[in-house]
C-alpha cells in the first residue's frame, strides 16, 4: 500500500485572484521565497478578468518579466511555473458563452464565485497538492470569495494570505511599473500631479509583507456530513447553511388520508394531484433518493406510484400543466406557512431544473 505525501512532499501551487495590476502575483511569489524555509510554489494559477488575463499575458508573460523574477529567486526548472494556457483562468459569463471583461451585475458577481471556487477545489480536492491561496488582487468581491472558498473547500494544511506593498510602489503611476525589489537597485519616477514633477524613488525603499490570513477549513465536515457533491458556490453555501438549521426545523406532519401538511402551527390542504406531485418529492427525501431533474423524469416517477398518472408528458401542454400544480403548490404554501425558508424548501422546483423538498428527513412524519 502507498503512503500519502508528507507535507513537504506535497506539490504547492499559489492561487491568486487577478484584476488589472498583475503585480499582485510577482509580489506574492516574491514574499513567498523570501520566507524562511523559502516558498516556491511548483505552480503559479491566476483567476481573472479577460482584460486582467491579457495584462498578465502582456506585462508578466511577454515583457519577460516574470522569468526575470524567477531568475531573481533562483528557480529550478520546476518552480514558479506561469504562463501556459491552464495558468490563467477566466472567469466566464453564467447566460452566454463569454469571458467577462470586469464584475459589474449580481450575474458576474456569482460567476466569479463559482470560478474560484472550482479553481480552489479542483487543487484541494487532490491530496497530492498544497494551495497557497492569495486574496489581494481583483475586485474585492473577488478576494472574499477566495477566502470564502478556502474556507469551504480548503484543509488545515492550505494557506490564505494577503501581500502588503508600502507607498508609492503601489501607484499605478510609478514609471516603470513596479514589480518586485530586484537584487539591483531600480530608480523609479513618481509623477505628482498637482505640479506634474517626477521625484526619483529607488527599489530599495520598497517593503513587501505577506500577511497570512487564519481561516476554518470546513471541507471534511461538509463531507462527513452532507455527503454529496457540492454544487456552484450559491448551491454550496445553500446545502451547508441548511445542514445548520436542520436541527432548528420544525416536524412536517404529512397525512396522507386527508392530504393535509402541518408544520408547527399552520397546516393545508392540497387536492389530490397537487398532493400526488409533492408526496413524491417528500417519499424520495424520506427514502435517501436523489432529486428528480426535468418534468418529463418527473412524470414517469408520478406514473410508478399508481396515484396519478398525468398523461403524455412529451407534449408542452401537459408539461406546462405540471407546472402549474407547481405554482398552485407553493402559492399555497406561501399563504399557509408565512415563512419565505419553509416554503422554499417545501416547494417543488429549484435551481437548474431539479424537481424535488429540501426538508430534512430526520424531521419529516408521514401517517398513511
Amino acid at each position: 500500500m502507498q503512503r500519502p505525501p508528507s507535507l513537504d512532499e506535497r506539490e504547492i501551487v499559489l492561487v491568486a485572484v487577478t484584476g488589472e495590476s498583475p503585480a499582485v502575483l510577482t509580489e506574492t511569489a516574491w514574499a513567498l521565497a523570501r520566507e524562511r524555509p523559502p516558498c516556491r510554489p511548483r505552480r503559479v494559477v491566476a483567476i481573472t478578468t479577460s482584460v486582467g488575463a491579457e495584462r498578465l499575458r502582456k506585462e508578466l508573460v511577454d515583457s519577460g518579466v516574470w522569468e526575470d523574477l524567477r531568475r531573481e529567486l533562483k528557480a529550478r526548472p520546476g518552480e514558479l511555473l506561469f504562463g501556459a494556457s491552464d495558468s490563467i483562468r477566466v472567469i466566464g459569463s453564467r447566460r452566454e458563452a463569454r469571458d467577462l471583461a470586469d464584475i459589474v451585475s449580481a450575474e458576474d458577481h456569482f460567476a466569479a464565485a463559482d470560478a474560484i471556487l472550482e479553481t480552489v477545489r479542483g487543487f484541494t480536492a487532490n491530496p497530492e497538492t498544497r494551495v497557497v491561496a492569495s486574496l489581494a488582487g481583483g475586485r474585492k468581491t473577488m478576494g472574499a470569495f477566495m477566502a470564502l472558498a478556502l474556507t469551504l473547500v480548503g484543509r488545515p494544511e492550505d494557506r490564505l494570505c494577503h501581500v502588503l506593498v508600502n507607498a508609492p510602489f503601489d501607484s499605478p503611476r510609478l514609471t516603470p511599473r513596479f514589480f518586485y525589489p530586484p537584487r539591483t537597485a531600480r530608480v523609479y519616477a513618481l509623477t505628482d500631479p498637482r505640479d506634474a514633477k517626477a521625484r526619483r524613488i529607488s527599489s530599495r525603499q520598497a517593503r513587501i509583507a505577506l500577511a497570512e490570513v487564519p481561516f476554518v477549513p470546513l471541507a471534511r465536515l461538509f463531507e462527513r456530513d452532507l455527503r454529496q457533491p457540492a454544487g456552484g458556490y450559491a448551491g454550496l453555501v445553500a446545502r451547508l447553511r441548511g445542514y445548520l438549521a436542520e436541527g432548528e426545523l420544525p416536524l412536517l406532519h404529512v397525512e396522507c388520508g386527508t392530504r393535509r401538511l402541518r408544520v408547527a402551527n399552520a397546516a393545508l390542504v392540497l387536492n389530490p394531484q397537487e398532493f400526488a406531485m409533492l408526496d413524491l418529492a417528500i417519499r424520495r427525501r424520506l427514502d435517501g433518493a436523489a432529486p428528480v431533474h426535468g418534468w418529463k423524469d418527473f412524470s414517469d416517477a408520478l406514473k410508478s406510484t399508481g396515484a396519478w398518472a398525468p398523461g403524455r408528458l412529451d407534449e408542452p401542454e401537459e408539461i406546462e400543466h405540471l407546472r402549474k400544480l407547481a405554482n398552485a403548490i407553493r402559492r399555497k404554501l406561501q399563504q399557509a406557512l408565512r415563512q419565505p425558508d419553509w416554503v422554499e424548501r417545501l416547494a417543488l422546483t429549484r435551481e437548474r431544473g431539479v424537481i424535488g423538498v429540501e426538508w430534512p428527513a430526520s424531521r419529516i412524519a408521514r401517517a398513511p
